[in-house]
């Protein structure tokens, strides 16, 4: 456990010095934040209450919509396997829950983040604060 809170700790706190980078690698420095923060995001236990992995069908894999947060697949990894990413028309075809990211901002030494999982009803905003030796989750759900 604590290894694992090292690692993140130190992924995010290189997540927040990418913050402001101009480079034309900039697609990969964001999609590298992304993945750091919404990994956070799935890795607190607070929600897994709600995602019912393995007692509702449809569930597992993870389905993330793509949209103007997502506009590409980052590796990202819920209930042991890699989350799916659909465009939101197919899975709502599909009659498949999944997890809505509206938005995610860095800005300072924090990231900002509103998602929803309709399927339960829920809808949270979560701040993710990068400090030394610690993470700390704001407003989840």
């Amino acid at each position: 456990m604590k290894k694992y809170l090292w690692t993140t700790i130190v992924s995010l706190l290189l997540v927040f010095s990418c913050v402001n980078a101009e480079s034309p690698a900039d697609s990969k420095k964001i999609n590298f934040m992304k993945q750091q923060v919404v990994q956070a995001l799935l890795d607190n236990s607070s929600l897994n209450s709600y995602f019912h992995a393995g007692v509702l069908p449809g569930r597992i894999p993870l389905l993330i919509v793509i949209n103007d947060v997502f506009t590409e697949k980052v590796e990202l990894n819920k209930f042991g396997r890699s989350v799916e990413f659909m465009e939101k028309d197919m899975v709502e075809n599909q009659n498949r829950p999944y997890l809505n990211v509206h938005y995610l901002i860095f800005e300072n030494n924090e990231s900002r983040i509103s998602y929803e999982y309709p399927a339960e009803g829920i809808r949270g905003n979560a701040v993710f604060s990068a400090r030394p030796k610690t993470i700390q989750p704001h407003d989840l759900i």
